[in-house]
């Protein structure tokens, strides 16, 4: 019975916050680190590794680390490992190849929209241009209002958490195929990772990142009317996705950075 009266407050408070959350790496900038990621396990044909090392031979030691690195944070799917592998062949810069690959990572993006991005950037465009036209691109990420009755049910079914309908929700309306078919394959025992693989959607995250965003925090960057909560709220998360300290991530705001601003310059500054 306990269980189910908190239900019916999360039922409010999971919507609330569910962009907030939804938005979040999985890991990327946060959580494990270049000292604690293992990637011993990590298997790299020599193939590969020559190609990488042909491509940008001063850059060879840093690009092959933080390939590594990606293929253990972001747990990314041997499907997907390797058509990454298959770009490199074809002489993609590898810099470009994480880039791309991180940005639709973040957006629930498809495997066949990394050849695209790709294509762009060779066309001269900046990362800037490239991102902002892809969020042009594909609609926004609103979550949907769920029937009480119905999340109280799928909140004591087995094997089903809260981050699990947020996911199940985001795939839905990037796939355009029903919440309850989505939802259904995690309560079957699947994992995200080879859900999301069957819809050629790359993130693979189990949870979602809670961002600790304090009512103090809001009053503080509120003051003076600059920015709206909503846009703080914004600010404050892409802040801790991103490893940005608060206020410099503020003062962007202010001067008018968009989030793709945001990530074009996070991405270009990890892997460049």
């Amino acid at each position: 019975m306990r269980k189910k009266n908190i239900i019916k407050i999360l039922g409010v408070i999971v919507i609330a916050v569910l962009i907030v959350q939804s938005a979040a790496f999985a890991g990327s900038f946060t959580g494990q680190t270049g000292e604690n990621i293992n990637t011993n396990t990590v298997q790299i044909s020599p193939e590969i590794e020559s190609k990488i090392r042909e491509q940008e031979p001063g850059e060879y030691n840093k690009n092959l680390a933080n390939y590594r690195q990606m293929l253990v944070v972001l747990d990314i799917h041997n499907t997907y490992k390797t058509r990454m592998e298959e770009f490199i062949l074809l002489d993609k810069r590898l810099p470009d190849i994480l880039i791309a690959y991180q940005f639709l990572n973040e957006n629930y993006g498809q495997i066949e929209e990394l050849g695209t991005l790709l294509i762009e950037k060779e066309s001269g465009k900046t990362w800037l241009e490239v991102f902002t036209a892809y969020r042009q691109q594909n609609l926004e990420f609103v979550p949907r209002s769920f029937d009480f009755d119905y999340l109280d049910v799928l909140m004591q079914s087995e094997g089903i958490t809260e981050d699990d309908i947020m996911i199940a929700d985001r795939v839905s309306q990037k796939t355009g195929l029903p919440f309850e078919d989505i939802i259904a394959q995690k309560a079957s025992g699947k994992q995200w990772k080879d859900i999301n693989e069957g819809f050629g959607i790359i993130n693979a995250q189990k949870t979602l990142p809670r961002v600790p965003v304090t009512q103090e925090q809001l009053k503080k960057h509120t003051t003076g009317n600059a920015l709206s909560e909503e846009k703080v709220v914004e600010t404050l998360v892409i802040a801790y996705k991103l490893e940005l300290d608060e206020q410099v991530a503020i003062n962007k705001a202010k001067e008018g950075y968009t989030q793709e601003r945001f990530f074009a310059e996070a991405l270009e500054g990890k892997y460049e």
